[in-house]
């Protein structure tokens, strides 16, 4: 793994959001000898790359000061291990699974193995750096032995794989028999070999790793790319027949030699792998492998894995993956309780290199918290957190994070793995570039945490009274987290929306409750959260939507929570319903301003324009030039805006030519032309919701960044200014 970028300066914490009165814990690597760190209070956003204009305020804090650096790597790739007591096994020994491998090169992979990492004791079943299987015997003496089979697996195929061994006799069996065969391609092979007889000790690591190989040095090498099912451990050296009755379906499940069986269609939404002999040597799940994935007998019949595990007893293991970088807390921030609530980051520097570590303070009581609530859309900037499929749309030079993802091999939900899987989860324990001053490389501006402090600085330069929370809080807290809360303010882009954030939303607002949705393309995809690990989220996209990667055939339902993935709107929940627009089309060239509609002057929206008299609103802005941009959302009544709803505005007939609408809005690519007109517009909607509350959406990710324009003295910045004070007064809408 090459060195961190940055000088090697980079952090992350270990959480995104703290109650006052609490802790958070942040980790470090730094190959300087020493860094200072002090603690932030984010007031406003920047207005250019190198962070010119963002408002830090300094906060005493117990971490600030000097403090000593060291280098910590990422130990990325997924695996499980299990527990294998030595007693459990003999001298003859059997070891297999299914698989389907998805990447080789560069290194062995391995299937499945129990080998001492320091001198080579043991056995190991790995597909080697040309695509042949090996199997490797050790003494921990004479030199590690490797059998290998003359023809290669076959890439993307499923084969079963197995060894028996006789260590005493020095005896060999390796089988390899594909699924499926062909003509001159990888036939059923049986290698019988006859070695020196070994006394082979018994590893000093009694473990079984599946999907990796323990290591003396980096934890575990070897990692995996691709599916693999049903690892075995038998104690009792297998014939060639035998082994060739697993592969057509006979279970080990009564056989007294079996020592290990792990069903990986069971407890999906875990990260525990279950082992069905009566040993019960479970093993854990390491780095978030994809799980709730087509195994080797899927049919295509159904579709959903709670429907039939026993299809998708499979797990995808990457050599990429990293659900947690597991860093040594380097020191811990204590936030006091009466620390307003708010964005804050702990800066660290050395030697002319800076790095923000961003985390929000969220109220202690929500019962007490400010009238209005800023929602950050933190699952947002989860997903596009280090990304780097957008990198080959920008001709601007990369920023340290972008070095730092490319030289540690990070992906984001944007990416596809190295072996060309789409990725499913994303995780924030780990360093990203979910950073205060972070442009978006493909528009070269400010976009999710960068841009939405431009919205901390609306409220503060309008002394407005705030509390922040964050996504993962609404999910967590549900409803409660709106307690005393008049009006909800979103974030400029809150793509990503779990069930339950949107079963809060609505209780908010049925009961009374206000919804300023300030962004674009909100309530887009269908996201979950692991229920034992809420730093990782899943989404799989399916096969529709504006998407950079494809969920893989029969894998559409979310292993974390078992519910459908895709688009939120093939649910049944098109974002309209409850914002009053959705997403409609999107570009990167020019953004543009909004033109007044005749709506504009009902009495009902009265207060919406009050001290405005503009006709055209927002025609400037930090983020492409103007309030209507990037990513933009329409009114339509057939998926769910209200009837009722007045649209104000809306930006049909100002942008420019590279806007193309959401695939999702068509049915035939021959209509493109003569839906552009229709389609690519954001439209601004205010409606009552009938429950004294109202709702009002700009529909553009564009919006907040037009903001800070002329010291935020503009008919955006009014609007925005206008609307939360109404919405935070509690009157109520009739």
């Amino acid at each position: 793994m090459e060195a961190p970028s940055a000088k090697g300066l980079v952090g992350y914490a270990d959480q995104l959001s703290v109650a006052q009165g609490g802790e958070i814990e942040v980790k470090v690597s730094c190959e300087q000898a020493e860094y200072d760190a002090k603690v932030v209070r984010l007031d406003s956003g920047c207005v250019t790359r190198t962070g010119e204009g963002m408002q830090e305020v300094d906060v005493a804090s117990p971490a600030d000061g000097r403090h000593r650096g060291r280098r910590q790597d990422l130990r990325m790739g997924s695996y499980m291990v299990a527990a294998c007591p030595v007693e459990l096994l003999g001298t003859q020994i059997s070891l297999g699974a299914w698989i389907q491998p998805t990447l080789v090169g560069e290194h062995p992979r391995c299937v499945i193995s129990r080998r001492d990492p320091a001198d080579g004791r043991g056995l190991a079943l790995v597909v080697g750096v040309d695509g042949h299987l090996e199997l490797w015997v050790g003494d921990g003496q004479a030199p590690e032995v490797r059998h290998v089979v003359p023809d290669p697996v076959l890439l993307g195929g499923w084969t079963f794989v197995a060894a028996a061994v006789d260590l005493e006799a020095g005896r060999v069996i390796v089988v390899q028999r594909p699924l499926r065969t062909w003509p001159g391609v990888a036939q059923p092979v049986v290698i019988h070999r006859e070695v020196a007889a070994t006394a082979v000790g018994q590893p000093a690591d009694q473990s079984v790793y599946v999907g990796a190989r323990a290591d003396s040095e980096v934890g575990t090498a070897g990692h995996f790319d691709g599916k693999i099912e049903s690892p075995f451990v038998v104690n009792a050296m297998l014939t060639a027949d035998e082994l060739h009755a697993l592969a057509e379906g006979e279970s080990l499940e009564e056989d007294p030699r079996l020592v290990a069986l792990w069903d990986f269609s069971r407890d999906i939404s875990t990260s525990t792998a279950r082992e069905v002999s009566p040993h019960r040597l479970d093993g854990e799940l390491q780095n978030m492998p994809a799980r709730a994935v087509t195994g080797h007998h899927w049919s295509g019949r159904e579709l959903n894995w709670t429907l039939c595990p026993t299809e998708y007893a499979a797990i995808h293991f990457h050599s990429d993956d990293l659900a947690d970088a597991g860093w040594a807390t380097d020191f811990v921030i204590p936030v006091e309780p009466a620390m307003p609530s708010g964005v804050y980051a702990v800066r660290l520097e050395a030697d002319g290199v800076t790095d923000h570590v961003p985390f929000v303070v969220r109220p202690a009581d929500y019962e007490t918290a400010a009238r209005v609530r800023v929602l950050l859309p933190t699952l947002t900037y989860q997903a596009y957190a280090n990304a780097h499929v957008f990198d080959a749309e920008s001709t601007a030079p990369p920023q340290k994070e972008d070095k730092y993802i490319a030289a540690n091999g990070l992906r984001g939900l944007y990416d596809h793995h190295a072996d060309g899987s789409p990725t499913y989860y994303a995780s924030r324990l780990q360093p990203t570039s979910i950073r205060p001053s972070y442009f978006a490389q493909n528009i070269q501006a400010p976009a999710r945490l960068s841009a939405d402090l431009h919205l901390i600085g609306l409220l503060k330069k309008m002394q407005i009274p705030f509390d922040v929370i964050t996504d993962e809080d609404l999910h967590r807290d549900g409803v409660q987290t709106l307690a005393n809360c008049s009006a909800l303010v979103t974030g400029s882009h809150p793509e990503y929306w779990t069930g339950d954030m949107m079963a809060a939303l609505d209780n908010f607002l049925l009961g009374g409750g206000n919804l300023a949705y300030l962004g674009g393309n909100g309530a887009y995809w269908v996201t979950s959260l692991a229920p034992d690990n809420h730093a990782v989220m899943e989404v799989r996209r399916g096969f529709a939507g504006s998407r950079t990667t494809t969920t893989l055939p029969g894998e559409c339902v979310h292993s974390t929570s078992a519910e459908w993935g895709g688009l939120w709107r093939h649910r049944g929940q098109a974002p309209q319903r409850r914002l009053g627009v959705g997403m409609t089309a999107w570009g990167a060239s020019t953004g543009a301003g909004y033109r007044r509609l005749p709506a504009s002057e009902d009495p009902r929206a009265s207060f919406v324009f009050s001290g405005v008299d503009d006709d055209l609103i927002g025609d400037f802005g930090l983020i492409l030039g103007g309030a209507s941009g990037y990513e933009i959302d329409r009114y339509d009544i057939d998926l769910g805006s209200p009837p009722h709803a007045l649209v104000l505005a809306t930006s049909a007939g100002l942008l420019g030519a590279d806007y193309v609408p959401a695939i999702e809005e068509l049915t035939d690519v021959a209509g493109l032309e003569d839906a552009i007109p229709e389609l690519v517009r954001a439209d601004m909607v205010f409606y009552e919701t009938g429950h004294g509350g109202a709702v009002f959406s700009t529909g553009s990710v564009s919006w907040i960044g037009s903001l800070p324009h002329h010291d935020y003295d503009n008919n955006v910045a009014s609007i925005t200014a206008n609307v939360v004070r109404r919405f935070s007064s509690g009157q109520p809408f009739a």
